[in-house]
């Protein structure tokens, strides 16, 4: 197996593989409502993407809201062709507050910040890959994570 820039090359075939991205945009945004307020905005997308439809494979993400996580069957490909189904964008929105207070406790100066994030706020359900039902020959998507929980802190510096 060889490496051409972000293609791939095996036994005459090439492919794009998943870390080869050819499009990719990570951005974000800061604004201070207040000196002691932070409201933060992260974006990222990926464009360009390509996968290879396994067979006999399930996946689910771990997350909070149904307890799921799971994995079940084989990766096998099936003679597939490598990189022969391009995915669609990738595109995630990420939301943050933080809200920081300073204070003297026991003679120092000291920070206390409460924060709160959501990741993929707008709950997009993006795919990661497709896998071939064996007994229908459906294809399925498997995507990602489609809503992130808040997660809530605290912050403190002394």
């Amino acid at each position: 197996m060889g490496c051409n820039a972000w293609r791939m090359h095996y036994r005459g075939g090439s492919y794009v593989p998943d870390h080869g991205v050819r499009h990719v945009i990570d951005g974000g945004v800061i604004a201070y409502p207040t000196p002691s307020t932070s409201i933060r905005l992260g974006l990222s997308g990926q464009f360009g993407r390509r996968t290879t439809v396994s067979s006999g494979f399930e996946w689910e993400s771990c997350n909070l809201m149904d307890r799921g996580c799971e994995l079940a069957g084989s990766p096998h490909y099936g003679g597939e062709p490598l990189g022969g189904m391009a995915l669609p964008a990738y595109l995630r929105a990420d939301l943050g507050v933080r809200k920081h207070w300073q204070l003297t406790l026991a003679g120092r100066e000291t920070v206390i910040a409460l924060f709160g994030t959501v990741t993929n706020t707008f709950a997009r359900k993006n795919v990661m890959t497709y896998v071939r039902d064996p007994a229908t020959g459906r294809l399925d998507a498997v995507t990602m994570r489609p809503l992130a929980p808040l997660v809530i802190g605290v912050d403190w510096r002394f």
